[in-house]
């Protein structure tokens, strides 16, 4: 396999060079056939050569990167009952692939410990990841793990058991633009998980975006978090959902249109406008109340594709 791939000859001849040196009585449609089933081999060899270049810090360590993903179950009663098929999955670094998956249905919950542990792992995962227990579990397994955190994610203490006043640290740190220090996170019926916080400043462009989004949000009634989802949901669903706000707002549009068009049919069956010197006038008017109705209708569409969006419960 190693000389057809780092050699020079094509199948045919590298079957030939093995059979003469006495490597392998092979053909060249038998050799086409190892190749094509020695992918993971392949992709193990590449694995070591990366991993022998790595950080010394991960260097000989398995890095798997953990989340889940939820799918609609089929069947009306399923629908009634919004019940969902969840996916947990490891995603193995740096052989770049799942190295696990599991199936479990909307009564399980995400969990940092759901998938069996690699002794030595880092496990990294997202805020929802941020539990306590779960954290415990896997290191008391022998893995190391990473997860981002929210500052109202966990309860935090420091080395005597006292909350720390993690938004004034932040503020604190704002100089240097990065924290770095020990950090215990509060259990229900066990003593303070050590952790460590890291936490880097944004950049000046990234913070200025932040705030743009939070101001955005407050206009409109919402929480940032619900603002960024429906923006999101802007970019992968043909009829994201509206605040409730703008929704009224767009209701209410469509009732000063409906009425706008009425005025215009009205005024344009006006007697005073019969005559043959206000024919331009009457033209005027009815090209006005088609483009009137045609709004309208638009704007019909609009809110009632925003109106099944909520029934949907996508917000």
């Amino acid at each position: 396999m190693l000389a057809y791939c780092l050699g020079d000859h094509g199948l045919r001849l590298t079957a030939a060079w093995a059979t003469a040196i006495g490597l392998a009585d092979i053909s060249n449609v038998a050799l086409l056939y190892r190749l094509r089933r020695c992918g993971d081999w392949l992709t193990m060899l590449i694995g070591q050569v990366l991993a022998g270049a790595a950080p010394g810090v991960c260097r000989g360590r398995p890095i798997r990167l953990i989340d889940a993903t939820s799918v609609c179950q089929a069947g009306a009663a399923a629908k009634r009952g919004n019940a969902v098929w969840r996916v947990h999955c490891a995603f193995d670094l740096p052989g770049e692939r799942f190295g696990a998956m599991l199936l479990t249905d909307q009564h399980e919950p995400e969990r940092l410990d759901r998938i069996a542990v690699v002794p030595g792992e880092i496990r990294i995962g997202d805020r929802v990841y941020l539990q306590p227990e779960g954290i415990a579990a896997v290191c008391a397994q022998g893995a190391d793990v990473v997860v981002r955190a929210g500052w109202k994610s966990a309860c935090w203490l420091d080395a005597a058991g006292q909350p720390v006043n993690l938004p004034g640290a932040l503020r604190a740190a704002a100089a240097s633009g990065w924290i770095d220090r020990p950090i215990w996170v509060a259990r229900e019926q066990a003593p303070a998980l050590p952790l460590r916080l890291v936490a880097v400043r944004k950049s000046e462009p990234a913070r200025a975006a932040a705030r743009r989004k939070a101001r955005r949000a407050a206009q409109r009634g919402m929480k940032a978090s619900t603002y960024l989802a429906a923006l999101a949901r802007a970019h992968l669903r043909a009829n994201p959902p509206l605040p409730a706000s703008e929704l009224a707002a767009l209701k209410q549009s469509i009732i000063v249109l409906a009425a706008l068009g009425r005025v215009l049919v009205e005024t344009s069956r006006n007697p005073a406008l019969a005559g043959p010197e206000t024919q331009g006038l009457r033209q005027q008017l009815s090209r006005t109340r088609a483009a009137v109705e045609a709004l309208e209708r638009h704007t019909h569409e609009l809110a009632r594709a925003a109106l099944i969006s909520w029934e949907t419960r996508s917000e």
